[in-house]
């Protein structure tokens, strides 16, 4: 998404970051493309991924209009509700009861997702779309260390060589 957001903000929000941004940009995607592994580029998932980045990018740009005309609480609470709505049809035919201990799970998402969403809403209000999104590029790192020590998962030298990128 950050990608994204930095031509966006160009169009739709008239911003003019300075024009190192979209190097660095570029180059914090070229990194995210070696995390996720340049041998495997095209499947269902690096095109949702792909799809994802575009929809996330033009909701940042919407958060950031709103900072004009509404408090971040309620754009937060607006995201949540509208959110909840649309995704209900979608999950009723999937529709498992979780247990005791997915509950758990699911109310620590609920929990870091809501602040999560909170702060990135006073981000974008505050700063420039195109100077928060490329920030935005450390979530990448974190996934990848969070699959280190919760997964045990192992960090390839091009999944190295693409942190430094981003970073």
């Amino acid at each position: 998404s950050p990608l994204h957001v930095g031509w966006l903000s160009l169009i739709f929000l008239r911003e003019r970051p300075s024009p190192l941004i979209f190097p660095m940009l570029l180059i914090g995607f070229l990194g995210v493309w070696l995390v996720a592994d340049p041998t495997n580029v095209i499947n269902a998932g690096t095109i949702a991924g792909a799809l994802c980045g575009l929809f996330a990018g033009q909701a940042y740009i919407f958060v950031r209009k709103l900072r004009t005309t509404d408090h971040p609480d309620a754009i937060v609470m607006a995201f949540a509700v509208f959110s909840a709505l649309v995704s209900l049809p979608l999950a009723l035919p999937y529709w498992v009861w979780p247990t005791t201990s997915q509950w758990g799970l699911l109310l620590s998402v609920g929990v870091t997702s809501t602040i999560a969403q909170a702060l990135m809403t006073r981000a974008y209000r505050d700063g420039m779309a195109s100077i928060i999104a490329s920030i935005g590029y450390l979530t990448v790192v974190f996934g990848m260390l969070s699959g280190v020590f919760f997964f045990d998962e192992t960090i390839l030298g091009t999944r190295l060589i693409g942190a430094s990128f981003i970073v």
